[in-house]
Formats: C-alpha cells, structure tokens, sequence
C-alpha cells in the first residue's frame, strides 16, 4: 500500500472498502530491490544485443569485402585466359601465314 493512501490498488479496483495491507516494508523493499536486479540485467542484455550485432555488421562487412576481392581475381583469371587465347590465336595465325608462303602444311604438333 502507498502511503497516502488507505486500500491496495487490487482492494481499489474490486471497491473492496477494508483493505488489511498485508505486507510489511520489508517485503515491498525486496521487490523494489528485484525490479533494480532486473532493470541491470536488462541493461546488461541490451549492451551485449548491440555488441553481437555489432559483431555482425563487422562480419557481413568482412563477407562483402571477401566476396568482392574473390569476384575481381576471377576478373583478373578471365582477362588472363583472354590474353592467352589472343596469343595462341596471333601464333595460329603466324603459322598458317608462314605456311601459305612457305607452301608447306605444318601441324601444330611439330612444335615443341
């Protein structure tokens, strides 16, 4: 019961018009220490919430990063294979043009 007042709030809303307050100080006093209790525990969930999600975004940043250092070594891959295939097809080319002057058919696998 509050002070100030002369019923509980559960004798208030049932209009009960005794009410006995049967609590003593103490009891009242735990509780409010239990709902601090509570509170801290809160707060301390809520810290270790942001902390974990602020692992997270560190690590879908990290991914991205990863991903996109994997897309431009690919990138660097294909424009290495293209260049390779340019030049067997410039050695292809000389070969068949020393061949047309040369008169001669020369297969590919007579080189080393």
């Amino acid at each position: 019961m509050l002070k100030g007042y002369s019923k509980c709030s559960t004798c208030t809303k049932r209009n009960n018009s005794r009410c006995d307050g049967n609590f003593s100080p103490e009891e009242f006093d735990a509780l409010e220490t239990q709902k601090i209790r509570l509170r801290q525990e809160a707060q301390a969930k809520r810290k270790e919430v942001g902390e974990l999600a602020a692992a997270a975004a560190a690590a879908y940043t990290a991914l991205a990063k990863a991903q996109q250092e994997e897309i431009d070594i690919t990138s660097r891959i294909d424009r290495f294979t293209e260049a390779q295939s340019r030049m067997l097809r410039q050695e292809l080319s000389t070969l068949d043009s020393l061949n047309e002057v040369s008169g001669q058919k020369v297969a590919v696998s007579d080189f080393p």
